[in-house]
C-alpha cells in the first residue's frame, strides 16, 4: 500500500506540471544585436548602507562578489540650533568668512561639531580602501518641515556645512567623493533652496580641492506631481540648473503592482516626463543625466510592502534598471543592503538584499541580491549600450546589449507571468562565433550559469526571468 501511494503521488505530479506546462503560451521572437553604440549603460550601482555590515569580513565579501561600487550616506544638520547659535559666522559674509577659514586656517575649525562626522567617517575609510564612491545626500535643516527651511539663516547654515563637508572629505581626508545630491524628500520649496544652495556651495570648494564633483538634485517629495513641481522649480533658475551634472528622484515611490498591471506609469515613462521638462526649460543643451536614489522596491504605498527575497522582486530589479540604462541613469541604488530576516522595522526589514540573522549576525543573500549582481555586472563602469532591434512593443520582454574592453553582456528579461519566449538571437559580425555563458534568474535559479553555447541557437526564457549571456571579447 506504501508503494501505491508513492505511484500515485507521482502520477498526480506529473500530471500537474503536465497541466502548468499546457496552461503556458508560447512566443518565439528574433533579436539583433548591431554594432551601433546608442548610448553608455550607467556608471555606478549599489545600495545604501553598504558598509554596515554586521563585520568588516561580511562587508567585503559581498562588495567583492557583488560588483557593485556606489553606496548612499543621509547627511542631515542634527545640531542645527547649535550652529545657529554662532552668529558670527552667519550672514551676509557667510560665504567670505568660511572660504577664508578654510584658506587660512583650517586646522583651527571645529571639525567634529560642523560636520558630526564621527559615526560616519569608520565607513568612508571602508569606502575609500575597497573602491566605492559614495553619493553624499545632503540634506537642510529642518527640510523636513513645512517651514523654517527656506530661511536666511537656514540657508546660511546649510550652505556652511556642505561647503565644509566638500572641504573636509576631498581636501583633508583625501577622500575624492565626486557623487554629492542636494536635498531629498521635503517640501517642494526646500528642494528648490537645497538645490540652490548646495549647489553654489559644492562649486565653491571645488575651486579649493581640485576635485571635479557631480553634483544632481532631486525633485521632492512624495507624490510624482511634486518631484515634478521641483525639477520644475529646479530647473527654471538658470544659474543653479547650470551648476548641475544630473536630476534624481526617489524611484521607490513609484511602486509597483508588477507583474499584474499597474495604475502606475512605467519608470520608463516617467523619465520621458522629466524630459520634457528639461526641453522645456533648456532649449538647446543636453539632457541632464538621471541618478536614482531610492531605496526599496515596495508593493503598497506607505512603510510596508517590501520584498526584496521574493524572485518577482529581482525581476522587477532587472527591469527597472534596463529601463533606467535606456532613459540615461548613471548613478543608482535602489535598495538597502542589509536587512532582518523577519519583517521587522516596520516592515523595512525586508527591504536589505543581504539578509542579516539579528541574533547570530550570520548573513545570506536574498534573491532581490542576485538580481542586482548579474545587472551590476552588464552595466558598472558606463559600458557601451549597442542597438537591439526587433524588440516587441509594450514591456512584456526589455533587453539591453553591452560591452566594455573585455566582455560582452546581453540582459533579457521576461516579465510575462504566463509566456515563455523562445529567442533566436543574430549577434553582431565578430561575436557570432564565440562561445557565450548562460546564466539564469528565475523563480528556481540566481544568477546561476546553466551551460555554455554558440550561437545561433534557440533560446528558452521562461515567465518571469532572466537570461544573460556572456562571452570574451580578444
Amino acid at each position: 500500500m506504501f508503494h501505491l501511494r508513492q505511484v500515485l503521488a507521482f502520477v498526480l505530479s506529473i500530471c500537474l506540471l503536465a497541466s502548468s506546462v499546457m496552461a503556458l503560451d508560447y512566443k518565439t521572437i528574433t533579436l539583433q544585436v548591431t554594432d551601433k553604440v546608442i548610448g553608455k549603460t550607467m556608471a555606478y550601482l549599489g545600495p545604501s548602507n553598504i558598509t554596515r555590515g554586521p563585520t568588516e569580513e561580511a562587508t567585503e565579501k559581498y562588495i567583492k562578489d557583488s560588483g557593485f561600487n556606489t553606496t548612499k550616506f543621509w547627511l542631515s544638520t542634527g545640531n542645527y540650533e547649535q550652529l545657529a547659535a554662532r552668529q558670527e559666522l552667519y550672514g551676509p559674509k557667510t560665504k567670505e568668512i568660511a572660504v577664508r577659514q578654510v584658506s587660512e586656517h583650517p586646522e583651527k575649525i571645529d571639525w567634529d561639531l560642523e560636520l558630526q562626522k564621527s559615526d560616519l567617517e569608520p565607513h568612508f575609510d571602508i569606502c575609500k580602501r575597497l573602491g566605492i564612491q559614495p553619493v553624499l545626500q545632503m540634506i537642510a535643516p529642518f527640510a523636513s518641515h513645512d517651514t523654517g527651511s527656506v530661511e536666511p539663516l537656514v540657508q546660511q547654515v546649510f550652505w556652511r556645512r556642505v561647503f565644509l563637508y566638500c572641504y573636509w572629505a576631498n581636501m583633508i581626508k583625501k577622500y575624492n567623493f565626486i557623487l554629492w545630491s542636494m536635498g531629498s524628500e521635503n517640501p517642494v520649496d526646500a528642494g528648490i533652496m537645497q538645490a540652490e544652495v548646495g549647489s553654489d556651495a559644492v562649486r565653491e570648494a571645488e575651486k579649493l580641492t581640485g576635485v571635479k564633483v557631480k553634483l544632481s538634485a532631486p525633485g521632492d517629495d512624495w507624490t510624482i506631481q511634486e518631484i515634478i513641481d521641483g525639477f520644475e522649480g529646479i530647473l527654471k533658475v538658470k544659474t543653479t540648473a547650470d551648476r548641475l551634472d544630473g536630476l534624481s528622484f526617489q524611484s521607490f515611490n513609484f511602486f509597483s503592482t508588477f507583474p499584474k498591471q499597474s495604475d502606475y506609469p512605467t519608470y520608463l515613462e516617467q523619465l520621458r516626463v522629466f524630459d520634457q521638462l528639461q526641453h522645456k526649460y533648456r532649449p538647446g543643451k543636453p539632457l541632464l543625466p538621471y541618478w536614482d536614489t531610492s531605496w526599496f522596491w515596495r508593493t503598497k504605498p506607505g512603510g510596508a510592502g517590501y520584498q526584496s527575497d521574493y524572485y518577482i522582486t529581482g525581476t522587477q530589479y532587472i527591469s527597472r534598471l534596463i529601463w533606467g540604462n535606456m532613459g540615461g541613469v548613471v548613478v543608482s541604488t535602489p535598495y538597502t543592503m542589509y536587512g532582518a530576516e523577519s519583517d521587522s522595522l516596520y516592515g523595512r526589514g525586508l527591504g536589505g538584499v543581504i539578509k542579516v540573522d539579528q541574533e547570530t549576525k550570520e548573513t545570506r543573500p536574498g534573491r532581490g541580491y542576485f538580481a542586482l549582481r548579474m545587472m551590476a555586472r552588464a552595466t558598472v563602469g558606463g559600458k557601451e549600450r549597442l542597438e537591439i532591434l526587433g524588440l516587441p512593443d509594450g514591456n512584456d520582454v526589455l533587453a539591453l546589449a553591452s560591452r566594455d574592453s573585455t566582455h560582452f553582456y546581453f540582459t533579457i528579461v521576461n516579465r510575462c507571468e504566463k509566456t515563455e519566449y523562445r529567442l533566436r538571437l543574430t549577434i553582431t559580425p565578430g561575436l557570432e562565433n564565440k562561445v557565450y555563458s548562460i546564466r539564469e534568474f528565475s523563480e528556481m535559479l540566481r544568477d546561476e550559469q546553466m551551460s555554455r553555447i554558440t550561437l545561433p541557437v534557440i533560446i528558452q526564457i521562461e515567465p518571469l526571468a532572466a537570461i544573460q549571456l556572456v562571452t570574451e571579447l580578444k
